[in-house]
């Protein structure tokens, strides 16, 4: 519930000598006349300087507060959808039954289909791989699939 605080160019001398310095060069007929009061000047120095790092505070609690703000949004998105995504993994592992279908991990079936055995060299599989692609090819069977 801060509100926005935007920074502007500071107002104010580093020093009270150099803040009446400027009083006497910026306001020359007071000076002349005697009516600048350089503890007043030296008072509203001290004061626009205070106001000064007060703004700068605000300004830096404020962006901190939206930091920390921004970073609780971010973790709590992740402690939320992490575990999600962990748990569709998990019930996809354990319960989908197409695991078997789509995952082909039995290359025994691959020399049955061919009519090889297991040790078969690799000329072996292509020779028979190419004597079923002739049988199976569909320009001999119009009728297949």
């Amino acid at each position: 519930t801060d509100p926005e605080v935007k920074l502007v160019e500071p107002d104010f001398c580093d020093t009270d000598e150099e803040a009446v310095a400027k009083a006497y060069r910026d306001k020359p007929g007071l000076a002349s006349k005697g009516l600048l009061n350089e503890e007043e000047v030296k008072s509203t120095n001290n004061r626009q300087r205070d106001q000064w790092y007060r703004l700068c505070t605000m300004e830096y609690l404020s962006r901190q507060q939206q930091y920390r703000k921004k970073q609780s949004n971010y973790a709590m998105t992740l402690k939320l959808v992490v575990p999600c995504v962990i748990g569709l993994v998990l019930l996809l592992a354990t319960c989908w039954p197409l695991w078997d279908n789509l995952l082909d991990i039995e290359t025994s079936n691959h020399y049955a289909t061919l009519g090889l055995p297991s040790t078969a060299s690799i000329s072996e599989i292509k020779k028979a791989y190419r004597t079923m692609t002739k049988q199976w090819h569909p320009d001999l069977n119009p009728d297949c699939g």
